[in-house]
């Protein structure tokens, strides 16, 4: 994940790697956005880190992650982008 500070300067703030059978399998077995907000998520992992503030998610159209987004830093606006 790559955050742009208010300066300007450019961060990696996480790698996450998973297997795509398990995420796969994940996704179709929940339901909305409580796989983001279940357990110990990209998200809640992102605020524990004391990310406390985000201006703006651009994100692909990941069924749920709007709503979890919108859930864990409500003030944050959302570009949905189109992957190609």
């Amino acid at each position: 994940m790559l955050s742009i500070t208010l300066e300007g300067k450019k961060e990696i703030i996480g790698i996450w790697i998973g297997e795509n059978r398990e995420v796969n399998t994940v996704l179709t077995s929940l339901r909305g956005c409580s796989l983001w907000l279940g357990r110990l998520t990209l998200l809640n992992e992102l605020k524990n880190r004391g990310v406390e503030d985000v201006l703006i998610f651009a994100i692909d159209g990941l069924n749920g992650f709007k709503e979890a987004i919108e859930a864990v830093y409500p003030k944050a606006e959302i570009l949905l982008l189109a992957v190609m």
